[in-house]
């Protein structure tokens, strides 16, 4: 099935999680998802016998999730990474900021019209690559 639009990225930290279950703040919209890869890591194994196929069995691993947002606010990119803010509304980066655990929900739209909802309860971001490029006569967006 073929993915022709997506939309309403979500994220909640993550605050609890143990063996009296699981806990997380309030959902936060960041407004301008232009694309999103998930990509889950799985392995698979088949057991034969009789010279034949008899069962199989598949492991899930690690899901990697890209974001191309419009734009990261500022303080959503410090909550994701572990930063602080200071009172100017600047993010301090420290050697010694974690990554919080967090959830992510967003909906993707099929050729069909059909919307499929994705919620992945337990990732933890990590520093992407960033660019800069002067301005020139023609638009560009990256």
């Amino acid at each position: 099935m073929s993915n022709v639009g997506v939309r309403g990225f979500k994220y909640a930290l993550l605050s609890q999680d143990d063996e009296q279950g699981v806990k997380y703040g309030d959902w936060v919209a960041i407004p301008g998802l232009n694309k999103i890869d998930v990509k889950p890591n799985s392995q698979s194994a088949t057991n034969y016998g009789d010279n034949a196929p008899m069962e199989t069995a598949t492991a899930l691993g690690d899901v990697t999730i890209s974001l191309d947002l419009i734009s990261l606010p500022s303080k959503d990119q410090a909550a994701l990474l572990g930063h602080s803010v200071n009172a100017d509304g600047e993010q301090v980066f420290s050697g010694n900021d974690v990554a919080p655990y967090v959830a992510v929900m967003f909906s993707g739209l099929a050729a069909a019209g059909k919307e499929k909802h994705v919620k992945v309860l337990k990732i933890r971001f990590q520093e992407s690559d960033d660019s800069f490029e002067t301005k020139d006569n023609n638009v560009k967006f990256h």
